[in-house]
């Protein structure tokens, strides 16, 4: 069989939903950079408020993984009853997956309000940095339960391939992000110079407004689901059986993968300040030079759900075995932009001389690697997870994070004392490992699933 199917349909729903998704995670991304380059201006500050920044940021990225798991595991289901085209099933899942999500945000709220710098100190050890990051933490938390409805919201909307409603509330959110970033960190025409506080109520805000709109798109535009209150919440016990059953291994395998994430902050932050500067600027440098690689991950998820639960598994291997090289070759091709700009895009941030050099060799290592971890995205995320084997995909996901690359960070930085971008480059060894695990399974098929119920 080629590398590259020849059926045009899979190329329509491959550019209806990869351009958006890919826009809209690009933009998500953006907000955080907004605030990164502008609290980058304020002088000698700067270094602090960007590692404070970053720092808060930390328990949500936890958070929203878990969200992830949560829209991920959902959308094996959704994909799947969209491809047999089963509206009423698809407005039962997706109504219990925003109830478990609203829970989950509430108790994940509710505990960084009462415990904002114990939390943080699990990341640094810097008093100064981890004062100013729990103040800048207790208003971001604000943000946590309406960004995780409309995450939740709008996959359900690209499950049924209808990528429109993310990208259009992240458009809305990084202009109302981008002007409130400039009037409260620096307090313009009348306004407050809060610093790293103001870049938490501005994102606190462009968030509140990316949720007003999806409300909107999900409940009044969009006319292919028609979802209602009433019909969210009249749940089916076998499709709650259902929803455990499969997305309870995506969201452990999230969780599990944001801890393991969020251990490389540890390792770094340790290390000292302006390696940790230099880890945060890389760190938004690789998530932008991922977004396709994300996309074709969500997108792939789609169709290959979809095709799974229209019948066709022939067809789905064709697909995810397309999915797979191009993706290769996205993050390939990005892997080699990054190289060649990383030193001028370091120069935008305002970190000392020894963090950019810092930052610009980590990039390096980034863009010499970055090629498994596009492809693993959009191996496990896409084509495992759709196909229904989301059990397998936690396996391969996690085990090899936790056994291989996490005890080679800490043997680099701790007991070896390599340099900061030699610390990084171990971060990656777990994709390499992944990437063949994920080809062996890719070619016995057994990760086609039909996970829907059968009536």
């Amino acid at each position: 069989m080629a590398l590259l199917t020849k059926d045009k349909a899979y190329y329509k729903m491959a550019l209806n939903l990869i351009v958006p998704i890919s826009l809209q995670n690009a933009l998500f991304l953006m907000v955080n950079l907004l605030d990164t380059v502008m609290l980058g201006s304020l002088g000698e500050a700067s270094e602090v408020a960007i590692n404070a920044a970053n720092l808060a940021n930390q328990p949500f990225f936890v958070f929203s993984l878990f969200i992830f798991g949560t829209v991920s595991g959902s959308s094996v289901l959704l994909s799947q009853y969209w491809g047999k085209k089963d509206i009423k099933s698809i407005s039962s899942v997706a109504g219990i997956a925003i109830a478990f999500a609203f829970g989950a945000g509430v108790i994940f709220s509710s505990l960084i309000l009462i415990f904002p710098q114990q939390i943080l100190k699990i990341f640094s050890k810097d008093e100064t940095v981890i004062a100013l990051g729990a103040d800048y933490l207790r208003i971001i938390v604000w943000c946590y339960i309406p960004t995780s409805m409309s995450q939740i919201l709008s996959g359900i909307m690209r499950s049924v391939e209808k990528a429109q409603c993310a990208l259009i509330s992240n458009i809305i959110g990084l202009s109302v992000n981008l002007v409130l970033n400039y009037l409260l960190i620096f307090g313009k025409f009348g306004f407050p110079a809060l610093g790293v506080n103001g870049a938490a109520i501005a994102t606190v805000i462009a968030r509140f407004c990316e949720f007003g709109f999806v409300i909107y798109y999900v409940f009044v535009r969009d006319k292919v689901l028609s979802l209602r209150f009433g019909k969210l919440f009249s749940f089916k016990t076998q499709l709650v059986k259902d929803f455990f059953k499969v997305s309870a291994p995506v969201i452990f395998n999230e969780t599990c993968w944001s801890f393991g994430i969020t251990m490389y902050s540890v390792i770094i932050g340790n290390l000292g300040t302006q390696e940790y500067a230099a880890y945060s600027v890389s760190g938004i440098i690789q998530n932008l030079a991922l977004v396709f690689s994300q996309g074709f991950a969500n997108a792939g998820a789609v169709i290959i759900g979809k095709t799974v639960g229209s019948g066709n598994k022939e067809k789905a291997y064709e697909y995810g075995k397309t999915t797979l090289f191009l993706s290769a070759i996205t993050s390939l091709v990005c892997g080699f932009l990054i190289m060649l700009v990383r030193n001028g895009v370091v120069g935008y941030f305002d970190i000392s001389p020894q963090a950019k050099k810092y930052a610009s060799d980590i990039i390096f290592m980034m863009a010499i690697f970055i090629i498994s971890k596009g492809y693993n995205l959009s191996s496990i995320v896409g084509i495992l997870r759709g196909g229904g084997d989301t059990r397998f995909a936690m396996l391969i996901d996690v085990i090899p994070l936790w056994a291989v690359a996490l005890p080679l960070g800490f043997l680099f930085a701790y007991v070896l004392h390599l340099p900061v971008h030699i610390v990084y480059s171990a971060f990656y060894a777990d994709e390499i490992v992944k990437a063949f695990l994920g080809m062996y399974r890719f070619k016995t098929k057994k990760w086609i699933k039909d996970v829907t119920v059968k009536n």
